[in-house]
Parts: C-alpha cells; structure tokens; sequence
C-alpha cells in the first residue's frame, strides 16, 4: 500500500489498515517523489518550476515527464529509485523495500502461481468539476506519471482504475498502453444499482492479453448489476438523536458559538447566513425533487441547487460538503461518520456484515482523525461497495490461458 499524497491523514489510515492482518504488500511509504532517484526529482522539479502558469507548456512538460519515466522505469527498479530501493515505511518505522521481494520473486509460469494486482484511485482534480478543470495540462498530473511509472516496476498481471466521470478514458488508456494492457473502461452510477448515492465514476479493468481471456464489457456488468433502488439516502443516519445534539454542540464550538449542555439546537442555531439562505433555496425546490413515498431530500450546504443533485440519494460528497436531510418532520444535519458510513465504510459495530468491518477501525475509536479529515477522505474516497461490485464482474469474466 501506497500513500501517494503529502497528506497525513492518509498515511495514518493505510498504516492503520495494514496492521489489520497478513497482506500481499504491508509496507506504507509515502510521497512518490520521495522514492526517486535524485536526478529524476531534480529534472521533474525543472519541469514543474519551467511550465508554471502556461497551459501549452505544461502540457508539453507533462509528455516530456512521461517519456523521460517511462525510460528510467524500463530500465528497472534499481535505476528509477532511491539508492538501495528502501524509503521510510510508516508502518514499520523503519526503511523498507519499496518493490516487496515476495512480488519480484513470484514464479508467473505456474498455473497455481499467485497473481499480482493493484487497485487504485488516481488524482481526479484536474477532471473534476470542482477542480481545475485543465485535464492534462494540469497541475497534478506529475503524480499521474510517477504511478504509471511505478506500475510498470510492479510489474502487476491486472490493475483496476477508479476516477471522476468527467475524465476520458485516454488517461487510464496511457496505463494500459505503458503496461502493455487491454482495458474495459466505462462510468458506473451507484445510484443505478440500489445503491442511494449519486457518485458517478470511471471505472477501468486492464489485464495482460497473454495471461488472460476476459470475455465482459461494460454493458453486461450494467446490465448484470442495474436494479431498482430500494433504499434512500436516509438509511446511512444512524445517530440516535442525543449522538446527534453531542455533535452539533461540538460544531457549534467549531464556529465559537456556545450553548448550555442541554439545550437543544436546531441546525438554525448555527448556520452561517449564506447556508440558511440556501437552506430556504433547497426548501423551494423540495417539493419537485424528493421521494414521492419517503419524502426523502439529502442536499448539500456546500452547493447551491443550481450546482448540485439534492434528492432522495447522497449528492456526490467533495471534501468539503455539509449534507443535511430536509422534511417536513425537520432538518438532520448528517455527522462526518455517516458521510463516512454512505461511502460504505462499516464503521461502527452493528452496523453493515460483522465480517467486513473497517479496516481502520482503531483509528477512528481512538479519535486519530478529527472531523474535518473524515469529511474530506468522504469526499476523496471510492464508493468501496460500488468498485467492489465491479471488480466481482471483471474476476468471474477474467481467465487464464495456462
């Protein structure tokens, strides 16, 4: 496992997921940067600091950065990493190997040899609609290069992809192309399984044509897996009311605003003027937008309705969204947990399969992430139960030619 970003709290949660039991790879390291040999941080640096601000230049630095990887990947993991192959782990506390021995040492001519796979959401600021918007002339997609970089020294036998649905299939193409992979790649709808949630993403499955048959596409696994919604975006509140009043004290101290510990606050009590107002924006629409039966309406404060989805299933989450549930019957603000919880993350014994449960479970109990951090990874994450629908598809398609 690999933190990819300089980002703490993601770090905390792979170290925490890897002390969860025996695993292909339990090392976590961090920022990929980090891991390359000095001549290639200083020549991709030159590149950063030589096409800032320029979109032409930029995309022209990001083609240079790919050939110039692609070169020192090809000529293995001793030329492209640091001096030894060892960087810090922070699960170990120590220098591991960034390239696992058990991997390299695999006997692939086997018929009940074991297989090498990589699952990995790539950065999607550059796609997304709430980001930059610069697709491949932008900022971000240095880190891109150093991951198809380090997929080809892992050298893996498949690889699924997740990203935003605004991000054409060539960028996972050029993953394939370096890999010397096919790929099935199409936008997958939660909301279309009966999944309550609006998280449109692409999703792409790349194997070795070699190794493999794989007789699926895109269509069928739609096919296969659309059915009907049966629940709304209201089953992922699972905090009785006191739970949910301790929370809102806890917000309300977030924004310097004090109240006696048995009062009951109504998300009025607290709300800045720009969120009431577009509390009073989602109230108009309310009724052309909910479910019919439940009168089910999930909106995000962060978004006014022009710009977001409201209704009866979770808006797709952004690391900063508040999301609150409007009835009749009153207004629920959601807790950082339950956008947690909606993303499908087991996180709280009781609820979802006691054999699945949260693999960074200790981390949240021992309050390791605060509530803003949960709040982004929310909105950073993969929707798990969705990809993990995908990935059952593309395996019960996939064969081997030994």
């Amino acid at each position: 496992m690999q933190a990819v970003e300089k980002y703490p709290p993601a770090i905390n949660v792979l170290t925490s997921m890897s002390y969860g039991g025996v695993k292909i790879y339990d090392h976590v390291h961090g920022d990929m940067t980090t891991r390359c040999n000095p001549s290639i941080r200083d020549h991709l640096q030159h590149l950063k600091e030589v096409s800032k601000g320029n979109v032409q230049a930029r995309t022209a630095a990001y083609s240079e950065m790919r050939d110039f990887l692609m070169a020192y990947a090809a000529d293995g993991a001793e030329a492209y990493h640091v001096a030894g192959g060892m960087s810090y782990c922070h699960a170990c506390k120590t220098q591991c190997p960034l390239i696992d021995p058990r991997t390299a040492e695999l006997d692939r001519s086997k018929s009940d040899r074991a297989y090498v796979g990589v699952n990995a959401g790539t950065c999607c600021e550059d796609f997304a609609r709430y980001g930059s918007c610069s697709g491949f002339a932008g900022e971000r997609m240095h880190e891109y290069v150093l991951f198809i970089a380090e997929l080809v020294l892992i050298n893996p036998d498949w690889v699924f992809l997740e990203i935003t649905d605004t991000c054409p299939p060539d960028l996972h193409q050029q993953a394939a192309t370096a890999l010397s992979m096919q790929m099935m790649s199409g936008i997958d709808r939660p909301n279309h399984k009966s999944l309550p949630n609006l998280r449109p993403r692409r999703f792409s499955f790349l194997w070795k044509p070699e190794m493999f048959d794989f007789h699926g596409s895109f269509a069928e696994y739609e096919n296969i897996t659309g059915r009907a919604r049966r629940l709304t975006g209201n089953a992922y509140l699972f905090f009785g009311d006191y739970a949910r009043q301790e929370y809102y004290r806890d917000f309300a101290l977030t924004r310097n605003l004090h109240f006696d510990a048995d009062a009951t606050l109504a998300v009025d009590d607290f709300f800045t003027v720009l969120e009431l107002q577009r509390l009073k924006d989602h109230n108009d629409i309310r009724p052309m937008k909910e479910d019919a039966e439940t009168q089910t309406y999930i909106a995000d404060m962060q978004q006014g309705p022009k710009y977001t989805s409201p209704g009866p299933c979770v808006p797709t989450l952004t690391k900063h969204s508040r999301l609150v549930s409007i009835s009749d019957r009153g207004i629920k603000m959601w807790t950082p947990l339950e956008h947690l919880f909606s993303m499908g993350e087991a996180i709280k014994p009781g609820v979802g399969d006691p054999d699945y449960p949260c693999l960074f479970q200790d981390l949240l109990e021992s309050g390791g992430l605060s509530p803003q951090e949960i709040v982004k990874m929310s909105g950073d994450a993969m929707h798990m139960a969705s990809f993990g629908y995908f990935q059952l598809y593309c395996y019960s398609r996939l064969r081997s030619k030994d």
